[in-house]
């Protein structure tokens, strides 16, 4: 009789202990995930002598990949864009993200390139709107045992779409 008194005085614990693993878990899904580039949409390219600060803006698609059993959630994602192997951007997406257990996922990043300091090689691949990119970051996962992160690397040489 007292075991199971003391059993179902521990269920309660035990059962918020799973929740707690299962939060832990989904979120280190994120380690294993895939990203890989889909496209990159050029939104705008700003006229230098019509506009003070001139920039390209654009979305940068990548394609993620779940190949786990469970669920992967990612909290933020600090990345850094080269193009042409010059640092051009940086940015982070702070919205919870998730993707399904064995499933694939688009995930959206803004990037604003300003024109001022860009490398030659660069200029000419956003004019060209054909580049080499790659994309390096860090993905970032609250935990009530703190802040862990992974670290994120993509590249690919493909056609700017839009415009």
């Amino acid at each position: 009789m007292k075991r199971l008194a003391l059993a179902l005085t521990l269920m309660p614990a035990l059962s918020g202990c799973e929740g707690v693993m299962d939060f832990i878990a989904q979120r280190q899904a994120i380690s294993k995930a895939e990203f890989a580039f889909e496209r990159v949409e050029l939104q705008s390219l700003d006229v230098p002598l019509l506009t003070p600060d001139p920039k390209a803006t654009m979305r940068v698609v990548l394609k993620v990949k779940n190949p786990n059993g469970i669920t992967a959630r990612l909290d933020r994602l600090d990345y850094t864009f080269f193009l042409e192997g010059a640092k051009v951007g940086e940015g982070a997406m702070t919205d919870d993200f998730a993707i399904d257990a064995g499933s694939s996922r688009e995930l959206v990043l803004p990037l604003a390139i300003p024109y001022l300091g860009l490398s030659e090689p660069a200029l000419k691949a956003l004019l060209a709107r054909r580049a080499a990119m790659t994309l390096k970051g860090s993905s970032q996962i609250d935990t009530p045992l703190g802040r862990l992160s992974y670290p994120v690397e993509t590249s690919h040489t493909m056609d700017l779409q839009g415009l």
